[in-house]
């Protein structure tokens, strides 16, 4: 008996690994090679979801860093990396006043300069404590222009120019500037007067992470003076792993547009796909994938913030979300119950937590079929979707009719 199970188990040890072995193919410039046929480099992961309202879906993460602030990654890597996580667009929005790494590219490059000549980052710290008369030295702008723009054609994804206003976290808070055309022009020690000289450039001001680092959501004194004159167009909902709902009504009163953002610093891979979830993402409803079209669907707050299979937004926008992504029809007249049977069809990548009202929520997922019961002669069917939100605590109740 113990003979039979260990010969059985190596057989399918044995199958495992012939198969995986079947992945490799000989290689056309070496034959004394394989290479194998897996290359995730090659590979995106697609979102799919339908037109809104005659509108693209565009999947965009407006927060990202690279190493040339206090990130692990290269800003062209930024831009592949998008593409392979089914991205459309991206901002690089490197810290403005911590950029700790630059003190690393001295060490790094010290036997470059003339021994006894000390050369070493400066200004490179400045969140709390201003800059000296020199201010900062290193070019804000190097990340984008000479970088990821370059990269930018070769995956089809926008790269949108932005930095991060980043002082203390706790008493100030940290402010995205996106779509500005010169990041050298904007420091000043008035975090209010960086985000002024970067409104001056046609940037959108978005308030990021707003309970990070805090006991609460509150607004700080610069949060008041820079949402009372209408510095802000934006505000992170959703951060990595955080998610305010609270924040929803904030954005609903201020009459600004809701995000949500990886702000990723190592890896998206490592962060939240080696963890089975998804990057957080904006998906932004415009024209085109253009910075133009980007920026005028921000404006116009056509956007939802995404993140954990959990999205959040303006209540219409949410619904017209779900319908357009939905199609419900009839399977059965009447069962063997006199009941009418339906299916609802989730056409998108999106999951779903549906809940016929009343009743317990059921789980839609990505291309998939809930089969639903309802009383003979019903002519619509009502759904809670738990997974939206439209504000802290409710959810989207959407009416379906059924033929």
């Amino acid at each position: 008996m113990k003979k039979s199970i260990i010969i059985t188990i190596l057989l399918a040890f044995s199958a495992e690994y012939a198969a995986q072995a079947q992945y490799y193919v000989p290689d056309s410039g070496n034959e004394e090679m394989l290479v194998h046929v897996h290359r995730p480099e090659r590979i995106r992961r697609e979102i799919v979801i339908p037109m809104v309202n005659g509108y693209n879906v565009y999947k965009v993460d407006l927060h990202t860093h690279t190493m040339f602030s206090d990130g692990q990654a290269m800003p062209d890597f930024r831009v592949k990396e998008a593409w392979c996580d089914g991205l459309d667009a991206i901002a690089i929005t490197d810290h403005l006043e911590f950029r700790p790494n630059e003190g690393t590219f001295f060490a790094y490059l010290k036997p470059y300069f003339p021994e006894g000549e000390e050369m070493k980052a400066k200004n490179n710290k400045i969140s709390e404590t201003p800059p000296d008369e020199d201010g900062i030295l290193g070019d804000l702008n190097f990340t984008y222009k000479r970088r990821a723009l370059k990269e930018s054609p070769n995956y089809g994804i926008t790269v949108i120019r932005g930095t991060e206003i980043s002082r203390n976290g706790t008493t100030v808070g940290h402010y995205n500037a996106l779509f500005t055309s010169n990041n050298n022009k904007i420091y000043d020690p008035d975090p209010i007067v960086s985000m002024r000289k970067a409104k001056k450039q046609g940037a959108l001001i978005i308030h990021n992470h707003p309970g990070w680092r805090k006991s609460n959501i509150d607004y700080t004194e610069t949060d008041k003076i820079a949402y009372d004159e209408g510095l802000i167009d934006g505000v992170e909902v959703m951060n990595h792993s955080e998610f305010y709902p609270g924040i929803i009504d904030r954005a609903l009163e201020r009459g600004i547009c809701m995000m949500a953002a990886s702000d990723i610093h190592s890896a998206t891979a490592a962060e939240f796909y080696i963890a089975g979830t998804h990057r957080p993402m904006t998906l932004v409803l415009a024209n085109e994938n253009t910075e133009e079209s980007l920026r005028e669907a921000l404006i116009g707050r056509r956007t939802i913030a995404y993140a954990n299979n959990t999205l959040c937004g303006e209540e219409q926008l949410l619904k017209d979300l779900f319908t357009s992504s939905m199609t419900l029809k009839v399977i059965r007249d009447k069962d063997n119950k006199g009941k009418v049977v339906l299916g609802l069809t989730n056409n998108s990548s999106i999951p779903y937590l549906v809940a016929v009202k009343g009743g317990n929520p059921d789980y839609l997922g990505p291309f998939c079929t809930l089969m639903i019961k309802q009383k003979a002669g019903a002519e619509s069917v009502v759904f809670e979707i738990m997974n939206m939100y439209c504000s802290k605590k409710t959810h989207p109740i959407i009416e379906m009719n059924i033929r």
